[in-house]
């Protein structure tokens, strides 16, 4: 099991995924991070997570981007409203998931990760090349 340790996905303020506390008290070597909110993705807030994970010996193996307005509630909902896809937002979400990159990079994780969202089959779209060129 070396090889592909268990994880989980837990996060530093959102309240998402398995409490830190237990992540620690179950001896998971690994988490996914929810990037934290804008306001606390900061260098003392890196510092202090990180501290954390050393002092119990976890690995975050990838910081994951969510957005503000996505919804899973139902397919519909999600396909209007998750990752990259939506054009209204797409602009600001992918400026936050650079600053959530440099958050990772803060962390020393190499990896990020978000749901791009429900991407349209048509490959000859503008709305298709447009999705693309920015990822």
């Amino acid at each position: 099991m070396d090889k592909w340790p268990i994880g989980v996905f837990t996060s530093v303020d959102a309240g998402l995924g398995v409490k830190f506390d237990v992540v620690r008290e179950l001896g998971i070597p690994s988490v996914h991070l929810h990037a934290p909110h804008k306001e606390s993705r900061t260098e003392q807030t890196a510092k202090d997570f990180l501290a954390k994970c050393a002092d119990a010996g976890i690995t975050i193996t990838v910081v994951f981007g969510g957005f503000a307005g996505e919804s899973y509630a139902d397919i519909a909902t999600t396909a209007r409203t998750v990752g990259l896809v939506p054009k209204e937002t797409r602009a600001e979400r992918l400026q936050e998931m650079k600053e959530i990159a440099d958050f990772a990079a803060l962390l020393g994780c190499d990896t990020v990760a978000l749901h791009i969202g429900f991407i349209t089959e048509d490959r000859s779209s503008d709305d298709y090349k447009d999705l693309v060129d920015v990822t």
